[in-house]
Parts: structure tokens; sequence; C-alpha cells
């Protein structure tokens, strides 16, 4: 799996994992303002191999001396996992997958159960073959009423580098069922809410997407100088 990597700024190496398509240019205002504080390392990762991923990523940033890392959805989860194996300073991950596995079930059967009450030319509507827009189609391959994910569940614990994990609270101001999975499995990293945000927070509040993470990355440098001094 091959990175790209485009750099702007100047300051502590900062890795942002981008991803591709269009959600990977919902981070251009993002990176922006962070390039004012940080120097950038903007990367396009393709969701897919995990392990694989990351092994780029650790040939990608052998240079830079364990740089920060920020990502959202798989972006987040590999920037977990770089995090995991001591390959960066801190990590900031957005709406990661890999927490929401444990939900599918029990998800898409409350949904099932109120299929049962839904008129029945609406619900055959909801049932038919998995063309997207349909139950089976969003339930199975990540639309609105699940959120998207890669197959690969995080195991570790994040036990010595900085982590924080933010989540967007729309349509509802609840806190997303990953989010609960996140904070349950790992209490000890910091886990915040984005209000006004959906599951694409630098879309919603580019500003706050950056605070967050420059925030997250002074914490960090902070307690490294404290450390090493």
């Amino acid at each position: 799996m091959d990175m790209v990597f485009a750099r702007r700024g100047s300051g502590p190496p900062l890795v942002v994992l981008c991803g591709t398509g269009p959600r990977a240019r919902a981070w251009e205002p993002v990176i922006g303002l962070l390039a004012a504080e940080r120097e950038v390392h903007a990367a396009t990762v393709p969701a897919g191999d995990l392990d694989a991923a990351v092994t780029a990523l650790a040939f990608a940033v052998a240079g830079l001396d364990r740089p920060h890392v920020a990502g959202w959805g798989f972006g987040g989860l590999v920037a977990l996992e770089a995090a995991e194996r001591g390959l960066v300073s801190s990590a900031t991950a957005f709406a990661p997958t890999g927490f929401d596995s444990a939900d599918r079930p029990s998800t898409l059967l409350t949904a099932l159960r109120r299929c049962a009450s839904v008129p029945g030319m609406l619900l055959e509507r909801l049932v038919a073959p998995p063309v997207k827009g349909s139950l089976p189609y969003r339930a199975g391959f990540g639309g609105p009423l699940l959120a998207p994910d890669d197959g690969s569940a995080f195991t570790g614990d994040l036990a010595d580098v900085p982590v924080t994990l933010a989540w967007g609270t729309l349509p509802d101001g609840g806190v997303p069922s990953p989010a609960r999975s996140a904070r349950a499995r790992l209490p000890h990293v910091t886990h915040l809410r984005l209000p006004g945000c959906g599951r694409v927070p630098m879309a919603d509040a580019p500003r706050m997407v950056a605070e967050v993470i420059l925030t997250a990355t002074a914490a960090a440098e902070r307690q490294r100088v404290a450390v090493a001094g």
C-alpha cells in the first residue's frame, strides 16, 4: 500500500491521514488551519488492510522522529494502531472504525423488530434486495443506519501514547454506540463530543477539528518535554 504525502507549514510534525475521495477533500480547510502551527504531512490512506496501512505509515514517517498523527474513520483506526505500536507521539482519531462491530447484530435486530410495525408497501421497500438505500444495504455496508467499518476491530490498550477520541453528536445530540464502546474499552484516553457535528466533523466544523488536534498535540509535546527533563 502506497501513501502519497503533501507537506505544508512548519513546527512539530503532524501526519493527517486523509483517506481518499470527497471526504479527503473535507480535510483541506482543517489542514490550512493546522499548517499555521504545525508541519503538516497530509497522507492519502485508502481504506482496506489495517496492517498494510500501518506498515506503510511506519516507512513513510521513518525520518520524522515520531510525529503526531490524526485521522478520521479508517484513518482514525490507523492512527490508533500507530500509537499502539509506538510509531507516533500522539494520536487524535475522529469517529474511528474498529469499535462498532460488536454493536452490529444488536443494532440490526432492533431495526428489524421495528419493521414489524411498518405498513406492508414500505416494509417491502426496506427489505428489498440490497440496493443502495435499502435496510440490508445500510446494515451490511455501513450507510446511515450503521457506521462504515473496514472489518478490523481495534484491540490495543493505548497505555503509552497520549490519545484523543472525538465523535460528532448529530442528529440527536447523543453519543454514537461506537463512542460508548470506545469509552468502555479505553477509559484512560481522552474522549470528546463534538457538538453540532455529524460523522464527518471536518466538513461540519473545521475550526473545531483543528483546535482539537492542536490542543492534543500541544499537550503531548508538553508531556514529552516534562518526561525528557
